[in-house]
């Protein structure tokens, strides 16, 4: 016959001091994962995995935010209670901080979509170290849950201070990282590849032998060179695969021919399998005269 412990009692582990000496350093930049993503403890010092999570279609994707120019401790202390008989601990506290960005005004607006308190978050120092927890069977490794990732407004500078974009970070729970962290040594860390939005747009009046098209860097209106032909995707409304015979291009403006175009969308391919990385395009409507 089973019963229910009331208290469960926990073995103390060994304090015996080694040559291990591993502990965060100054944390500098984050990933941000969907809730249930998790690696396994292989995968999660494997540099292409965090690559292709990084790639990957939105519904999984991760991501990897600029790095951190400025750092300020928030924490929420630990509770106790101090009565005329004893002092009582009432609660951990919880990890928090402020984290300055400074890139751009797109950066800054793109953040402000990454508001969430539902997604998971793992932590980078700058030792190129990663860290997360570990799931409850020991298995596998993911982010730390938040109580809410919340950007700030834009902090202008003052004349003695750049502008900058903050970011506040709060977890959910101090456990995640007090009973169960894990610190993975990600030297590769500084060679992943971050998305970068490309804004394609019809030139001209699309035909059946010929639709023009420039590829731009959304932010910068940069043109984007160096696409292959097999980058480009064209549907018609429908939805079926339209064939591009040739393209030629100059200076990321893309002529693409063939001899029955139909009135249709154009866009690029996936990130992961675009033939230059990382990059994502929007789709566009083309309308053949």
């Amino acid at each position: 016959m089973s019963s229910i412990l009331e208290c469960v009692t926990i073995d103390k582990e060994n304090l015996g001091l080694t040559d291990c000496n591993k502990l965060p350093g100054l944390l500098r930049g984050i990933i941000t994962t969907p809730y249930n993503f998790k690696f396994t403890l292989a995968d999660a010092v494997d540099p292409v995995k965090w690559q292709e999570a990084l790639l990957a279609a939105k519904s999984s994707r991760v991501y990897l935010f600029p790095w951190f120019v400025g750092y300020e401790d928030i924490m929420s202390p630990a509770v106790y209670q101090e009565t005329v008989l004893a002092y009582l601990a009432v609660r951990d506290g919880n990890y928090r901080w402020r984290f300055d960005v400074k890139e751009n005004l797109c950066i800054h607006k793109a953040m402000y979509s990454h508001r969430s308190n539902h997604d998971r978050v793992w932590l980078i120092d700058d030792l190129d170290q990663i860290m997360g927890t570990r799931n409850a069977a020991g298995t596998h490794v993911m982010g730390f849950t938040q109580q809410l990732l919340h950007t700030e407004k834009m902090k202008f500078s003052n004349g003695t201070e750049s502008t900058t974009s903050p970011i506040v970070i709060a977890l959910q729970n101090n456990k995640e990282f007090d009973k169960n962290g894990v610190i993975i040594d990600a030297s590769f860390v500084n060679e992943l590849l971050r998305i970068v939005d490309v804004e394609l747009t019809i030139v001209g009046v699309p035909s059946l032998t010929t639709i023009v098209v420039d590829a731009k860097i959304k932010c910068t209106g940069q043109p984007l060179n160096g696409l292959a032909l097999a980058d480009f995707v064209l549907k018609t409304t429908a939805g079926a695969t339209q064939t591009i015979t040739s393209f030629t291009e100059v200076d990321g403006r893309y002529t693409l021919t063939d001899t029955d175009f139909a009135t249709g969308t154009l866009t690029l391919k996936p990130p992961a399998t675009l033939s230059i990385q990382a990059y994502e395009a929007n789709t566009v409507v083309v309308t053949v005269v």
